[in-house]
């Protein structure tokens, strides 16, 4: 320790300066802070104060350059970057996005739950074992997230997020929205549930069964494919074995909607091992009726 009056290097314990005489009292600054200018002490010329010291050494100048000092012997701080890590923490803490956050999860959940059940619906509409079975599952799943997502959404007990809680949620936030866009974007690009559609229809001039019940019970292997001719119109085939006639078929129906409402039609049947095409729809509708 020093002698806060002549600054001479002190032994620990003793009560008077062996220099100047002065008492030491517990006013006495260690080395560290006999090192560091005080408000009265000028330092090269500056008037750089040990609160500026202490500011430059705050999280705030973190990040920051800290400049040589003007004409008045002050620093400034070249802090651009400084303030915008300031600005994008604000952005990142504050109450708002907390909130809008919290919300979103509970959002996403029933969202997620709405994407499993037209998963699912698309599921049991191409048939199949494993179509079923992933149909099953994404059933359960879409009752599961809706259930949670309403449930927390309307609950007056809200849950107290930690802060790595609380983080996750934001990043899912920022993740989620834009997934969902393109998850939207995709959905109506591909027309999905056609196939769906195509295979709830009955002709109910030749029998109560559907499409798809007709296909499950006469075709085996049966692939779906579509073409798609404008936004609204699709030709739509599906392919496989016929144990009737011993060899593979291939079905076309033509589909179209207006948006509200959509219908189907009959349109060629084509036996592919012998090459025999029913191209119209009187042709095509006598083989079709064999099937039931």
């Amino acid at each position: 320790m020093y002698c806060p009056k002549c600054g001479t290097q002190l032994q620990e314990g003793v009560h008077f300066c062996p220099s100047c005489g002065n008492r030491i009292g517990e006013e006495v600054r260690t080395e560290e802070e006999q090192k560091m200018p005080s408000e009265c002490e000028p330092s090269s010329g500056t008037s750089t104060s040990r609160a500026e010291y202490e500011e430059a050494d705050s999280p705030a100048y973190e990040g920051a350059e800290i400049s040589e000092p003007d004409q008045n012997g002050q620093r400034t701080a070249s802090a651009d970057s400084g303030q915008a890590e300031q600005g994008l923490a604000r952005l990142w803490n504050s109450p708002l996005l907390n909130m809008v956050a919290v919300k979103f999860g509970n959002v996403l959940s029933i969202i997620e739950g709405i994407v499993f059940l037209i998963l699912a619906r698309i599921l049991f509409g191409e048939g199949g074992f494993w179509g079923i079975a992933f149909g099953i599952l994404f059933l359960v799943a879409a009752f599961a997230y809706v259930a949670d997502g309403v449930r927390e959404l309307v609950s007056r007990n809200k849950k107290e997020l930690t802060e790595k809680e609380l983080n996750k949620a934001k990043r899912n936030l920022c993740i989620g929205i834009p997934v969902i866009v393109i998850a939207l974007l995709i959905l109506l690009s591909t027309g999905g549930g056609i196939y769906s559609d195509v295979k709830a229809i009955s002709f109910d001039s030749i029998g109560s069964e559907t499409i798809g019940e007709i296909i499950d019970d006469n075709l085996k292997s049966a692939k779906w494919s579509k073409e798609k001719i404008d936004s609204g119109s699709y030709k739509v085939y599906v392919e496989g074995y016929s144990p009737i006639y011993d060899e593979d078929l291939r079905i076309g129906f033509y589909y179209e909607s207006d948006g509200d409402s959509y219908e189907v039609t009959l349109q060629s049947i084509v036996f592919l091992d012998s090459g025999e095409t029913y191209s119209d729809s009187l042709s095509a509708g006598i083989i079709w009726a064999t099937f039931y």
